[in-house]
């Protein structure tokens, strides 16, 4: 009966033996699971954030793309309407086509097309002014040149006049010549003005638009256009072997080729563009050609000749502009001096 207890003692202290006590225990680790989880939920909100930040982007650039996506739509439409307005088509293949889908090239040959007309369309703009502008000096230089001869005339006449009043005998005789000078003086215009220079009464302006009408409107009688082209059946024109200078005088112009044209330019035209549109380009008085037309001369465009010749600037050239500008169109007769002459 006294071996149970120390049994049960042994057991105990075997059972002492065999568990660890806490102060014998090593430091504590979390466990791997609780780990994992911690990353996985940083990780999730940094991707979070990141595709906030990409959503925000890409709804940026969508607008942004809209946007140029509309304006390209407009700009191609106004392109291809102007293109269209100017003469310009698209191919066939490319008709089929939406706006939207149209090449670069295409719409790049487009643009190259219009900015190609615009210049031709400038450079032709310029040409036309610069030579109108040309002509109107030509014609200016021509009507200085008349004036000043007309002025040395004057000055010649006077000269001659008092001259003539210095030598008189009596006095009655010099102021009969000194009246007769001064009325020769203020009859002969020595001055050609432009119609905006002059200040003109009501019956100077009435005569003038008479005169104008009647550029369009005169014609001469049946015998001078009857004499004329019977003067022309038989005219021919016979151009020098070697052309002659453009800077010869119209004085010293070749005797046919003088003959034809006074015979064409003497004849009158319902636009005007003969004899009296070449006495006002070269600076003869309107005056003058109205009275020219009251005598109803036969070779008119002679008179024209003369009177011009006394000009220096009246050479084959001048001549030659005159009748090929706008308002002359007398491109045949143009044609004809420049068989003779140099004039290009």
């Amino acid at each position: 009966m006294a071996s149970k207890p120390k049994k049960s003692a042994m057991k105990k202290d075997g059972g002492e033996k065999g568990t660890r006590p806490a102060s014998s225990r090593g430091p504590s680790f979390p466990r791997s699971g609780s780990i994992s989880m911690g990353k996985s939920k940083q990780a999730v909100e940094i991707l979070t954030k990141e595709n906030e930040e990409l959503q925000g982007q890409v709804e940026a650039l969508t607008t942004k793309s809209k946007l140029f996506q509309d304006n390209w739509i407009t700009l191609t439409t106004k392109l291809v309407q102007d293109a269209k307005t100017k003469g310009f088509q698209l191919g066939e293949e490319d008709q089929r086509k939406a706006l939207e889908e149209l090449s670069v090239d295409v719409l790049l040959d487009l643009i190259n097309s219009l900015a190609h007309k615009q210049i031709l369309q400038k450079q032709k703009a310029n040409k036309g002014s610069v030579e109108a502008r040309i002509e109107e000096l030509e014609t200016r230089i021509t009507q200085m040149n008349m004036n000043l001869v007309k002025l040395l005339q004057a000055k010649m006449n006077l000269e001659a006049g008092l001259d003539a009043i210095q030598q008189c005998a009596s006095l009655d005789d010099a102021k009969h010549k000194a009246r007769f000078l001064l009325f020769e003086t203020k009859g002969s215009e020595v001055f050609t003005f432009d119609d905006s220079d002059n200040d003109e009464t009501d019956e100077e302006n009435e005569e003038k638009m008479i005169i104008k009408e009647n550029k369009a409107t005169s014609n001469p009688g049946k015998y001078q256009v009857s004499s004329i082209v019977k003067e022309l059946k038989t005219f021919q024109l016979s151009p020098p072997v070697r052309k002659l200078p453009g800077d010869t005088l119209v004085s010293k112009m070749d005797a046919g080729l003088q003959h034809y044209l006074i015979s064409e330019l003497s004849l009158y035209k319902t636009n005007g563009a003969d004899w009296r549109m070449m006495a006002e380009r070269v600076g003869i008085s309107m005056e003058t050609i109205a009275e020219w037309q009251r005598f109803r001369l036969e070779y008119p465009m002679k008179h024209v000749f003369e009177t011009w010749a006394r000009s220096p600037a009246a050479t084959m050239r001048m001549l030659h502009r005159h009748l090929v500008s706008p308002q002359m169109k007398a491109v045949i007769l143009a044609r004809r001096i420049s068989d003779f002459y140099q004039v290009d």
